[in-house]
C-alpha cells in the first residue's frame, strides 16, 4: 500500500481548516483504510479533539459567504454527493464531508444565481443534511435529525456525538458543523489502535476512473495513488521525476534516449526499444487514450485535472501491456465559465518555466481551452570537460481543445505539440575505473579497449580517493557532474490528437468512443565513453594525454514511432450490484529504434 498518500490527505485537511488561498478543487482525496493505519502512531481519539479546538476560532472567524457573492448555479443531480461536488466546482469551493454521510440522501434541483449559502440551503432542504460555509469557501456537511417539535432546538448527529445546535443560530451552527467535520474525520494520523468498527469516516474522497467509471477511491479494489489538480499545484509537481518521488515503487526511463526498462512499477518493466522490445509492463493513458511512449506526455505537469497511478496487474481493463500497473493523465477540459491559469517558476539551477491556460464558452454548446508552456534553462549536469553542459531543457508546448456539449452528448477534441531542442541528460559513473589495465570487461571486440587506460583526467561524480571498483556512495557524496568531450545534442518532437465522445442513450446506458493518433520522433547525441580524452595532434588514432590507442565514443539515438487507436464502449449505470462495460479496441503501431555508436579507436 502507499504511505505517501496519507501525508497528502493530512495536508489537505489542515489546509482546508487553516483557510489557504482559494483554488478550484476537484474534491475528494482519500486512501484505503489499510494505508491510514501506517503513517503516524498515537491516539487519534485524543488528537481529533485538539483539531476540533483549533477549528473553533476558524469557524468563529469564518462568518459569511465571501461578501454575499452570487454564482451561476445549474445543478440537476438528485444524488446528494454528486450535487454537492457540482456545487463545489461551480463556486470554486472546497468540499469537506464524510462521503458516506450523504451517499443515501437526495438533493433538490437548483438553477439560477445564488450565494453559496442560499444554494446550499435550497439544495439540501428536506434531505436531513445541513451545509455550513466559511469565508474561505470551505463547505462542511453534517447530518441533522429532528428530535423535537417544530420551532425548538434540533440535534446534529454524526457518527460521533455532537452537542445540540439551535436551528436558528447560523454562527453556532457553523461552529458545530466545523467541529463535527473534524470529529467525524477518519484516522488520517491513526495508529494501529484504530478499529474497523469504530464508525470513523473518511473526510475527503478522490473520484477516479481506474475501472472505466467514476468511483470513490475507497470503493475501487485497486492499489492506487491519485493526485488532484490542487495537490499537483500544492506539491509543486512539474515533471515525471516529481511523480516518481511521490509514488512508491514507480520509476521512469530516460525519456530522451528511450533507454532503460521503460516505466517500472514494483521492479517490473520492459524496454521500449532495442533487441529486447516486447509488450510493455506499464500502460500509459492520456485522456483515456493508450500511448506507447512517455515522451511528450503531460510536460511540466501543467493544467492537469488529475493523475492516477494503479499498481499491480491491470490486464482486465487495460489489456496485456499493464502487467505491473497503469498510469493515467487527465487534462483539464473546457468549461462553460471563463478562467485563466498562469504558472511561472525560477530555480537556482537557472531554469525557468512559463505556462498559460485559458478558456471558456464560444456559444451555448461550444467551449474551448488553450494550454501553452515554455521550459528553458542551463544544464543541470555540469560538464567540466570540453563538451557542453548536459540536461539543459528547451521545450515549447501547445495544446488547444474544442468541446461541444449538450444535456446528453459530450465531444472533446484535443491536439498537442511538443518541440524540444534542449541537451539531454546522461548517466554518470558510480565508481572509479581501474586505469592500469588496457582491456575493459566488455566482451564486444569493438569496445574491448579500456577508455580510461592511463587517462589522467578526473571522474568528478566519484570521490577522488575512492578505490577502483568500490561504490562511490561508500566513499562520500555522488555528484551529478561530468568530464566528457562530446556535446549533448537533442532535437525531438511529439504530436498527439485525441477525440473523446460520450452519449447518454438513456438514464441507464452511455456510449463512449475514444480515438488517438500519435507521432513522435527523437534524435539524441551524447558522449558514450565517459572521458574527456581527445586525439593527438600528430596521430588521430592515439590519445593526446598518453601514448595509448584512442577510445572516443559517441552515442546517437534515433527513435521514431507512430500509433493510432480506436475504442468504443457501452457503459451501464443500473440500480443494484450488477453493472457492466462492453466494448472493442483496435491499435496499430510502427516504431523504429536505431542506435549507431561512432567509435574512434585504434587497435594499437
Amino acid at each position: 500500500m502507499t504511505p505517501m498518500v496519507e501525508p497528502i490527505r493530512g495536508r489537505s485537511l489542515v489546509n482546508a481548516l487553516a483557510g489557504l488561498p482559494r483554488q478550484t478543487v476537484l474534491v475528494d482525496v482519500s486512501a484505503p483504510r489499510a494505508v491510514r493505519r501506517s503513517v503516524i502512531g498515537g491516539s487519534w481519539r485524543g488528537l481529533r479533539w485538539v483539531l476540533a479546538a483549533c477549528a473553533l476560532p476558524v469557524a468563529l472567524f469564518a462568518h459569511g459567504d465571501a461578501e454575499g457573492r452570487r454564482h451561476d448555479i445549474d445543478i440537476r443531480e438528485a444524488d446528494a454527493p454528486a450535487a454537492l461536488r457540482k456545487l463545489a466546482e461551480q463556486t470554486e469551493s472546497l468540499l469537506l464531508f464524510p462521503f458516506e454521510l450523504a451517499e443515501d440522501r437526495r438533493a433538490n434541483r437548483v438553477v439560477g444565481r445564488y450565494t453559496i449559502e442560499e444554494a446550499l440551503a435550497r439544495l439540501l432542504d428536506g434531505s436531513g443534511l445541513v451545509g455550513v460555509l466559511t469565508n474561505q469557501r470551505v463547505i462542511s456537511i453534517v447530518r441533522v435529525e429532528p428530535t423535537v417539535e417544530r420551532g425548538e432546538p434540533m440535534t446534529a448527529t454524526t457518527e460521533t456525538n455532537v452537542l445540540p445546535v439551535p436551528s436558528r443560530t447560523p454562527l453556532l451552527r457553523r461552529i458545530g458543523a466545523t467541529v463535527a467535520a473534524v470529529l467525524a474525520a477518519p484516522g488520517v494520523f491513526a495508529g494501529e489502535s484504530g478499529d474497523a468498527g469504530s464508525g470513523e469516516q473518511p473526510i475527503e474522497v478522490i473520484v477516479v476512473t481506474a475501472e472505466k467509471r467514476e468511483e470513490n477511491l475507497l470503493d475501487v479494489p485497486v492499489t492506487m495513488t491519485a493526485f488532484s489538480n490542487q495537490m499537483i499545484e500544492e506539491l509543486g509537481m512539474t515533471s515525471h521525476d516529481d511523480l516518481e518521488q511521490l509514488v512508491p515503487g514507480l520509476q521512469f526511463q530516460d525519456e530522451g534516449t528511450q533507454t532503460g526498462q521503460g516505466t517500472t512499477i514494483r521492479g517490473i518493466g520492459t524496454r521500449l526499444a532495442g533487441e529486447t522490445v516486447s509488450d510493455l509492463a506499464v500502460a500509459t493513458y492520456v485522456d483515456g487514450v493508450y500511448t506507447l511512449g512517455l515522451y511528450g506526455v503531460a510536460p511540466n505537469m501543467f493544467d492537469l485535472e488529475r493523475v492516477e497511478v494503479a499498481r499491480g496487474p491491470q490486464g482486465t481493463l487495460h489489456g496485456r501491456n499493464s502487467i505491473a500497473g497503469a498510469i493515467s493523465y487527465f487534462s483539464k477540459r473546457p468549461t462553460d465559465h471563463w478562467d485563466l491559469l498562469v504558472h511561472t517558476e525560477f530555480t537556482d539551477q537557472f531554469t525557468q518555466r512559463y505556462g498559460v491556460a485559458f478558456g471558456g464558452p464560444i456559444s451555448e454548446n461550444a467551449l474551448f481551452r488553450i494550454n501553452g508552456s515554455y521550459y528553458q534553462g542551463d544544464g543541470a549536469q555540469e560538464n567540466i570537460g570540453f563538451g557542453n553542459d548536459y540536461d539543459a531543457p528547451d521545450q515549447t508546448f501547445l495544446a488547444p481543445q474544442l468541446r461541444f456539449k449538450t444535456d446528453r452528448m459530450d465531444l472533446n477534441l484535443r491536439y498537442t505539440s511538443l518541440n524540444d531542442d534542449g541537451s539531454p541528460r546522461t548517466q554518470v559513473l558510480l565508481e572509479n575505473v581501474d586505469r592500469s589495465i588496457p582491456q575493459s570487461r566488455n566482451p564486444n571486440p569493438a569496445q574491448s579497449l579500456n577508455a580510461f587506460y592511463l587517462w589522467d583526467g578526473s571522474i568528478p561524480s566519484v570521490p577522488a580517493d575512492c578505490p577502483p571498483g568500490r561504490p562511490a556512495w561508500e566513499c562520500g557524496d555522488v555528484k551529478n557532474v561530468l568530464n566528457v568531450n562530446r556535446n549533448s545534442v537533442g532535437s525531438s518532437t511529439a504530436e498527439q490528437t485525441t477525440i473523446a465522445f460520450s452519449f447518454e442513450l438513456n438514464d441507464n446506458y452511455t456510449l463512449r468512443y475514444n480515438f488517438g493518433d500519435t507521432d513522435n520522433f527523437s534524435d539524441v547525441q551524447v558522449d558514450q565513453d565517459q572521458t574527456n580524452r581527445v586525439a593527438s595532434a600528430d596521430d588521430p588514432l592515439r590519445a593526446a594525454d598518453a601514448d595509448v590507442p584512442l577510445v572516443d565514443e559517441e552515442k546517437h539515438v534515433l527513435y521514431d514511432y507512430t500509433e493510432r487507436s480506436h475504442e468504443i464502449q457501452l457503459v451501464s449505470n443500473l440500480d443494484g450490484q450488477f453493472n457492466f462495460i462492453v466494448g472493442a479496441f483496435t491499435y496499430e503501431n510502427t516504431s523504429a529504434w536505431f542506435v549507431p555508436f561512432y567509435v574512434h579507436t585504434s587497435r594499437g
